[in-house]
């Protein structure tokens, strides 16, 4: 539920920031698998897939992918930061040095990337 929830809400600043062409990655298959069928069977998470189905065509391109963990070392430290915030933060293209570097090794492919399903609007 909180995977999905956090997708919905990384949709929404996606579009209130006016991006066009987004991709969303998730180290939990099971929501990108619910994603990937459209048709729902967990009714605890129904209204919030309902709503990533349709804010998908808000961009002109949609991409959510599974990518382990290990996979993704900018978005799990990144994670690790938001669950002790506080109050929002907005970063607007002046992020932190730790940040950057994480998500450089992403890039360069210094963290392993296991499995990746991708599922495009």
């Amino acid at each position: 539920m909180e995977e999905a929830v956090a997708i919905r809400m990384g949709m929404i600043k996606a579009k209130e920031a006016q991006w066009k062409v987004v991709e969303f990655q998730s180290d939990c298959i099971v929501v990108v698998e619910m994603i990937m069928k459209e048709s729902i069977r967990d009714s605890r998470v129904v209204v919030v897939l309902e709503d990533i189905q349709n804010m998908k065509s808000l961009f002109d391109k949609c991409t959510f992918s599974f990518v382990n963990r290990l996979g993704n070392g900018c978005t799990h430290n990144l994670a690790k930061f938001a669950v002790k915030l506080v109050r929002q933060v907005d970063w607007e293209g002046n992020f932190p040095m730790w940040l950057k570097e994480s998500a450089q090794k992403d890039l360069l492919g210094t963290y392993p990337v296991v499995t990746q399903l991708v599922v495009s609007s």
